[in-house]
């Protein structure tokens, strides 16, 4: 029996992988085991939007509640498109009182936000219709009346004509005007409307299927009624009444919205004085749950942000494919290869494949990408509401500064003793230090505040500062302008976050941060390459920036053009609406980014960074940008709530941006020093950034991944549990990818020893200047395919006429060109049928 060789670590971060790979396995096992033993009554939590749910946020003040949390899944806000596209051509039915009546209203103002409630005492049916989606109340107190009866029997039948949708509610009525035998009465009726719901059944399997719901007796606010409405609607009665619904809801399987009662229990601001009817933001969060348990299971489109009541909809032929090769063909490979089950002989009649690096990168990048699925397009794990609180935003910012701070160390020397302006490990530190503050803005939902979102945007705009000044130093520097160059950059800008759509079916813009690190790096591509012969006059060279810039800024852009051109062509995956305002936010950073490389290049060539004036100049900056910090907070500040600083956003980023910059550059202690760990993590930036959306947070980033491993539900657990997880596979992937990259371009790829960045290499003055840790390695990858071409060519000469034709078809193949438009035939393709 063949037996595979499994050897011992050889080093601290094989060590540290084992862990690892201990740890995810332990941690996959929990939420196993919570999903089939914790969750196997409710897997789609139908049961749970039904019967649970609390309010998020205050229910103190005198203002209604907004949040309101479903356990282990998420709530979507609906809208008319919504609606429209759940319940067309169909019905929903709304019978019985006034709390009923309230409710339809709410759902009819979602559905045409035009619509407007007649006056409270019209005890009348009524009927909006919207495109060909119509909603209808029956007025029924009593639920007596013959149109129930007719309604209730075409649901029975199931029939072309009955309703998608069907809310009954009564017992109101019943304690006001029923006084002899009220119960008894409103018991007959409630037993006659049971027989045609599904009795006996133990599943709360509800998704996306038509459904017949009672409505909980609502209890009023008691001490706001009239004297005679107090004298008969009693508690006594209330209670009696919810007490049958509760034990028709245990023992028969009668579907009862026991979250309408939670949802105003405890909170008189969400009735109208009469205390029997709630007001329409009451009602407005009513309708919202309401919809999420009918239409849930129909919404296919982007963003799958409604999980509860939610069966997801199976695999498509792409992602089926996806899972068939990560899951079965690489492990495969891996078995043969290592576990003798072949003779050598074979295996080596399969050289074509992929290296073992190769496969063991695809390996650990797919099933990373298969857990962004299970995760955040199945109901495995579990989901939760996001909600901003001033004490986590704390608690997460302050974490992140000791995470920062405790990673504090030296930066190895380079050629001289002290570190260049902006060295290597200080701008992948700083796109750490970014990507963090996103990351902690978008988990705490902090975004949603006008202010943290003016953090959040200038944290991107750095970002794109940072890329804009890192790449035109290179290409100034190298003057490699190669196709290849290109071509390998954009391939490690979007190699996931260009394959997440089709898995997980979003689309490429949702991912934003590599479509902008692509289109500004095309940008600066062609900016530098048009005439790259003259880029040593530094007047001619200013000239194409400030074309070029007048050219983006005015007009949309012909690379925009080719983007959204590309789009329409690949389908639904690439294509998006906010595009352009993407790009519009951050119009000019970039430039200020391409000036500042072009001037540091020339100070360092004429040495004028050891002259007077340049020292006096910089004591300058320093003083300014310690001023112009918290004077820009103060304006910061003094913007209103509605968004106004966006107005400004793009005309003064750059200030806070180049005052940082100064400040951390001001002596040789700060520029000689880093934090490793900020650095680590602006590695794997391209990485974590898409990842965020599925695997640390969930709903396509607009809840909350539950992993809940063991039936644990407690918070802290949870996010830390889900943080290590996410940190962890975003380096992964991160590692991965730097050997898929030479790969996809026909390049063999040259394996690093696998572990944690390190700063103490002897590559550190290169480093510092290209300021891209892979551009090194992409480097080294293009002199390895020049010298491999150049062997295939003299070995052709001695071949036969057959070999001739195989090594012409591989030099074919290993052309980059080729490949591009291969793997964009392929991209395409995939697009059309997922």
């Amino acid at each position: 029996m063949a037996r595979l060789n499994i050897s011992r670590p050889s080093s601290a971060s094989a060590v540290f992988d084992r862990i690892s790979a201990a740890f995810i396995a332990i941690t996959m096992l929990g939420v196993v085991v919570r999903y089939c033993w914790y969750d196997a009554k409710d897997p789609f939590k139908c049961g749970a939007l039904l019967n649970d749910g609390e309010w998020l946020d205050s229910t103190f003040n005198a203002t209604i509640p907004s949040n309101w949390r479903v356990p282990g899944c998420t709530i979507r806000e609906y809208d008319s498109k919504d609606i429209r596209s759940c319940l067309a051509k169909r019905r929903a039915l709304f019978i019985g009182d006034m709390t009923v009546r309230e409710i339809f209203w709410a759902t009819a103002r979602l559905l045409d936000p035009e619509v407007r409630p007649r006056a409270v005492g019209e005890h009348i049916d009524i009927s909006v219709t919207k495109d060909d989606v119509t909603l209808k109340f029956v007025w029924d107190p009593y639920l007596n009346s013959s149109a129930l009866a007719t309604e209730l029997a075409k649901f029975g039948d199931g029939g072309s004509g009955s309703a998608a949708l069907l809310l009954m509610g009564s017992g109101l009525w019943y304690a006001r005007h029923e006084n002899l035998n009220g119960l008894k009465k409103w018991k007959d009726n409630i037993d006659e409307v049971v027989q045609h719901m599904r009795e006996g059944r133990t599943s709360t399997d509800l998704a996306g299927s038509d459904i017949l719901l009672l409505s909980p007796v609502l209890v009023p606010q008691y001490e706001w009624l009239t004297d005679d409405r107090r004298e008969t609607i009693t508690p006594d009665k209330i209670d009696a009444m919810n007490a049958y619904l509760k034990q028709l809801s245990a023992f028969q399987g009668v579907d009862v919205f026991w979250a309408f009662d939670e949802m105003v229990r405890n909170l008189p601001q969400a009735y109208q004085n009469s205390g029997i009817h709630i007001k329409e933001e009451a009602a407005a969060k009513r309708a919202e749950a309401l919809l999420n348990l009918r239409c849930n299971g129909e919404i296919t489109r982007f963003p799958f942000d409604g999980t509860c009541c939610n069966k997801y909809h199976p695999p498509n032929y792409v992602q089926w494919l996806a899972l068939v090769f990560v899951l079965a063909v690489l492990p495969a490979i891996i078995y043969v290869r290592h576990g003798g089950a072949a003779p050598a002989s074979l295996i080596s009649q399969f050289n074509w494949l992929p290296s073992n690096g190769v496969v063991h990168s695809l390996l650990i990048f797919g099933l990373v990408v298969i857990y962004c699925f299970y995760a955040d397009r199945t109901q495995v794990f579990g989901k939760s509401q996001k909600q901003f609180y001033n004490s986590d935003m704390f608690w997460l910012s302050a974490g992140t500064l000791s995470f920062g701070l405790v990673g504090i160390r030296r930066t190895a020397p380079a050629a001289t003793s002290d570190q260049p302006f902006l060295n290597r490990e200080q701008w992948y530190e700083w796109k750490g230090l970014l990507l963090a503050t996103m990351l902690v803005c978008n988990y705490t939902g902090g975004v949603e505040s006008a202010k943290i979102n003016a953090v959040y945007r200038l944290s991107v705009t750095a970002y794109l500062f940072l890329n804009g000044y890192g790449y035109s130093l290179y290409f100034l520097r190298s003057r490699d302008y190669t196709f290849n160059r290109c071509i390998a950059v954009l391939i490690r800008l979007n190699l996931l976050s260009a394959l997440l759509p089709y898995m997980m079916g979003t689309n490429y813009v949702f991912y934003f941060l590599a479509p902008l690190a692509s289109y500004w790096f095309l940008i600066i591509y062609l900016t530098l390459w048009i005439g790259e012969r003259h880029n040593s006059d530094v007047k001619f060279l200013l000239g194409k920036i400030f074309v070029c810039a007048v050219l983006t800024g005015l007009l949309p852009g012909i690379l925009e053009i080719v983007l959204l051109v590309s789009g329409t062509a690949a389908g639904p995956q690439w294509g998006d609406s906010v595009w352009r305002e993407y790009v519009a936010s951050d119009l000019w950073v970039v430039y200020v980014g391409m000036v500042g490389s072009v001037l540091f290049l020339k100070a360092n060539e004429n040495s004028y960074t050891s002259t007077r004036w340049f020292l006096l100049a910089r004591r300058y900056a320093v003083a300014i940008s310690a001023l112009a910090i918290p004077l820009f907070c103060l304006f910061l500040a003094s913007r209103g709530e509605n968004d106004e600083y966006s107005a400004y956003h793009s005309y003064v980023s750059f200030i806070p941006i180049l005052s940082y910059l100064a400040l951390r550059n001001a002596t040789p202690q700060l520029r000689n020093a880093h934090s490793y760990t900020l650095s680590w993590l602006g590695r794997c930036s391209l990485e974590a950034f898409p990842l965020q959306n599925h695997i640390w947070m969930a709903a396509d980033s607009k809840g909350l991944l539950e992993l809940g491993a063991f039936g644990s539900s407690k918070k802290l657990t949870n996010f830390a549990l889900a943080t290590l997880l996410f940190l962890y596979l975003s380096y992964c992937v991160g590692r991965a990818a730097e050997v898929l990259t030479p790969w996809i371009m026909g390049i063999q790829p040259m394996l690093r020893k696998p572990g944690l960045p390190v700063t103490s290499d002897d590559r550190e003055a290169k480093g510092s200047e290209t300021l891209d840790h892979s551009q090194d390695y992409v480097d080294a990858q293009m002199f390895q395919l020049k010298t491999t071409r150049t062997e295939e060519g003299s070995a052709g000469l001695s071949s036969s006429t057959g070999d001739s034709q195989k090594s012409r078809s591989r030099e074919l193949w290993a052309d980059p060109r080729v490949r591009v438009v291969v793997i964009g035939a392929v991209m395409w393709f995939a697009s059309i049928v997922s």
